[in-house]
């Protein structure tokens, strides 16, 4: 099990690296898992057939069939030279340019893996739609089984599930699962996980506990507890949809939800912006547009600092 997830964390971090997406954090981790002959020789195979299979945002216009061959003829001969079998990680960069180059898809055995370099949607072949977050991880078969359909996702999504009462669809995430027949809700993993329900309903488990949610409802996991609640966050959809509802929000919980959704660096200056208080909706507005309406509506000024956005100013 320790193998597999240090398998997936370097092809993960890989492909941040040669995407020019790794943060400082994340070459030290890669650095750190090149200790052994053995994860230097997956990556030195990994960035071979990368730069083999030529530059992929070039290669718009070709015909998805001749580059497929090509990238494969170039893992092959990885396969070859290093004896390592380099098939399991193979870099679909056909599938990656349907998908609008937002995305990179992996083979591992028999389970596609992608992981989202930005904001990216992605329908299955049953008429599901999943949307990603950037920096999300998604995988799931190359043929459900069965009887089920089933997911594994790391990050945040948003599933729009076609119903299908013989095939239950199946969100796998590191502390939750979530069960549905045809619905539409929001995953969040990591150390507060949550499920935010749309439409239809849906069951979720964690640690032997289980609740089923109907619309507008939550699941969250805290302390190893497994709660219902209604939910109150009427921007939980806003990364995806960029359309936001504040009423009386504070300015710092704004300034969140907009680098969230537009992933920005947009900063407070000074502590007694924090709590200011503001009533406010967007409809797939600009950043720069929502920008100008903030610093306008409360006389604040906009300055620059490298990658950071700061307002600063008396406030209210």
């Amino acid at each position: 099990m320790k193998q597999d997830q240090s398998y997936d964390q370097l092809i993960e971090l890989t492909v941040k690296k040669l995407s020019g997406e790794a943060s400082d954090a994340e070459l030290q981790a890669l650095e750190d898992l090149l200790t052994t002959e053995e994860k230097k020789s997956e990556y030195d195979c990994f960035v071979n057939a990368w730069e083999k299979s030529a530059n992929a945002k070039g290669i718009l216009n070709e015909d998805i069939d001749q580059e497929w061959n090509r990238l494969n003829t170039a893992i092959q001969n990885e396969k070859s030279s290093s004896g390592f079998n380099y098939m399991k990680i193979a870099a679909t960069i056909t599938i990656l340019i349907v998908a609008g180059l937002t995305a990179y898809f992996f083979w591992n055995e028999d389970e596609v893996q992608i992981i989202a370099t930005e904001i990216t949607e992605l329908p299955l072949a049953d008429g599901s739609t999943i949307t990603l977050m950037k920096g999300s991880k998604l995988a799931y078969p190359e043929k459900f089984e069965a009887g089920i359909r089933k997911v594994k996702l790391k990050g945040e999504a948003y599933f729009e599930v076609s119903k299908d009462e013989s095939k239950p669809f199946q969100v796998i995430t590191e502390k939750m699962k979530v069960e549905v027949l045809g619905t539409k809700f929001n995953v969040v993993t990591g150390e507060q996980p949550e499920v935010i329900l749309t439409e239809g309903k849906v069951r979720v488990n964690a640690l032997g506990q289980e609740v089923v949610l109907d619309p507008g409802q939550r699941a969250t996991l805290s302390n190893e507890k497994l709660m219902k609640s209604i939910n109150s966050n009427s921007n939980y959809q806003s990364w995806r949809t960029k359309v936001f509802t504040f009423e009386n929000s504070t300015l710092q919980e704004v300034v969140k939800q907009l680098n969230k959704a537009y992933q920005r660096n947009l900063e407070l200056g000074s502590q007694h912006l924090n709590n200011c208080p503001i009533t406010v909706n967007f409809d797939n507005e600009t950043f720069e547009d929502i920008l100008q309406i903030l610093s306008s509506t409360l006389d604040l000024k906009v300055n620059v600092s490298g990658d950071k956005l700061i307002l600063d100013g008396e406030g209210c």
